[in-house]
């Protein structure tokens, strides 16, 4: 059985063969030029044969014979000469660019184009209808669907293949800000899907009995005013997403990232879901309606519910399987990394590295032997506390207990290898930082620091409580150097158990980190 990666690839070749062919049968098919061989892009489609390819010179093409374009069937290649930045399809706020709806296969191919301004009832830009075309290295943005699909609309049996493609500042008033499978699926790799807006559910990406095959890709900064800022994976999908970045994404119900409801069951493998916020639960994924999720050899950091759940939450005979997977540096009112509600819904925790203390609710948790309890030591992880927020660099230090050398299981636990640090080092002095342990900590905590370009400058150590109030700060004496907090606010009385920020500041550096005190 492929893996979803070699699925992706395998395609990406198909698409390669497909040219090879084209060119090798050149003799026999037809490369029209628009505008010189046809005045409009539809009118060349209505002129070409199957195998023909249409060339499309730079400029911007709107009105009539350049938007709603269709393939009529036709496998047929459309491409631009000079890419999608010089090619720019304009729809004008009517109509989309362009609508597959008669069968169309994989052999149907669009290439290099920039679709914008497109504004229908479902797939703003795109409209897949019981048709699977390919769409390579195109941009999609300020697309607006009146319901689904604010960038491209997947329906009925569809399975287009996009690749290498930017879906940007797309809306949708209902669901998919950025994308909508609706009893179909896609292939989609190497793609950024970017500040798409839904009114109600998946500002990314929603799924509905669709199980599409996510690769390679990044979901940023997207927001719903429902639930799943990035991703709604909704009634019997079953997507597989993997070596993807879930970042900085925005929910005002539920699930800053991801939403799964209705049976649900998506696959999350090699990805790095951070940086989320929602004003609900579920700062990172959330699950209900008999849904569960699985994790493997996946990150999830520095995500943010207001309420309950900062990492995960779920609910109503719902829950998780973390397999290889880091659960760690979430925070919300509730529980920090996952808020399980009620006792039919679950977590399984395998060669996994989490914070136990921030996991509560009446759901049941299963451990097994071989977890991992201790900081995972990320080179630069990201403060839940600025959520939503893409940035945070999740590789691992040197001194990490999640590299393959030091885990329980001899194998990598989260989605990434070692990126800085040196044996025994927390992190190289060249780069400078900020790391701190034992964490959680009873008494005392260590911290060793690096900032080698604040020579010149004072640097101040403080402590702050969740609501920003601060508890203690001294002075640094130098750039670099290791010193510990006993726990005490500035009375020298001990701090209530919780979670802290500390921060070390000044002129030019500002690096915080967030601890937890524990009895």
């Amino acid at each position: 059985m492929l893996t979803p990666r070699a699925r992706v690839l395998l395609l990406r070749e198909a698409v390669a063969l497909l040219a090879t062919l084209s060119t090798a049968t050149l003799a026999r098919a037809t490369t029209w030029i628009v505008p010189i061989n046809a005045s409009t892009i539809q009118s060349a489609i209505s002129v070409a044969a199957a195998g023909d390819t249409i060339e499309v010179l730079p400029g911007t093409y709107s009105g009539p014979g350049n938007k709603d374009l269709d393939f009529g069937g036709k496998s047929l290649v459309l491409r631009s000469r000079d890419g999608a930045a010089a090619t720019i399809l304009d729809c004008q706020g009517s109509g989309r660019a362009l609508v597959f709806q008669n069968g169309e296969g994989s052999a149907a191919v669009v290439s290099g184009f920039t679709m914008t301004n497109g504004r229908v009832a479902q797939g703003g830009a795109v409209s897949c209808l019981g048709a699977s075309p390919t769409l390579i290295d195109c941009i999609l943005t300020a697309n607006r669907a009146d319901e689904s699909g604010g960038g491209i609309s997947s329906r009925i049996g569809a399975h287009p293949t996009v690749l290498r493609c930017r879906i940007e500042g797309n809306s949708a008033f209902f669901s998919g800000g950025g994308i909508s499978c609706i009893d179909a699926s896609a292939s989609i790799g190497d793609c950024d899907l970017i500040g798409n807006e839904a009114g109600l559910l998946g500002g990314g990406i929603y799924c509905r009995n669709a199980s599409p095959s996510i690769d390679d890709s990044r979901f940023i900064s997207n927001r719903s005013n429902g639930a799943g800022g990035g991703l709604v994976i909704y009634h019997l999908s079953a997507p597989i997403v993997s070596a993807c970045i879930v970042a900085g994404n925005r929910s005002v119900g539920s699930a800053g990232a991801v939403f799964c409801d209705d049976a649900a069951a998506p696959t999350f493998v090699d990805c790095v879901v951070t940086g989320n916020l929602t004003e609900g639960s579920g700062g990172g994924m959330l699950c209900v309606g008999r849904s569960t999720a699985a994790l493997r050899s996946s990150t999830v950091s520095g995500n943010r519910a207001l309420q309950k759940g900062g990492g995960l939450y779920a609910e109503n005979v719902s829950g998780f399987t973390l397999e290889r997977t880091i659960l760690w540096g979430n925070c919300a009112a509730t529980d920090d990394e996952a808020h399980l509600v009620d006792a039919a819904s679950h977590a399984a925790f395998t060669c996994s590295d989490f914070d136990s203390s921030g996991v509560g609710g009446l759901g049941g948790v299963s451990y097994g032997a071989d977890n991992v309890f201790s900081d995972p030591l990320f080179c630069a992880p990201l403060d839940c506390a600025i959520a939503p927020d893409p940035g945070g660099g999740y590789g691992l230090n040197a001194g990490s207990p999640c590299r393959s050398q030091a885990s329980p299981c001899a194998t990598r636990i989260g989605a990434m290898e070692q990126a800085c640090g040196l044996a025994g080092v927390l992190f190289p002095p060249s780069e400078g930082g900020l790391s701190r342990w034992p964490h959680p900590f009873r008494d005392r905590l260590r911290i060793q620091y690096a900032f080698p370009g604040s020579s010149a400058e004072r640097l101040r150590f403080s402590v702050h409580d969740l609501s920003g109030r601060l508890l203690r700060s001294f002075e640094l004496s130098s750039p670099a150097g290791t010193f510990e907090w006993d726990g005490n606010d500035a009375a020298g009385r001990p701090a209530p158990s919780g979670a802290y920020f500390i921060r070390i500041t000044s002129a030019s550096v500002r690096s915080s980190a967030r601890v937890t005190k524990v009895r």
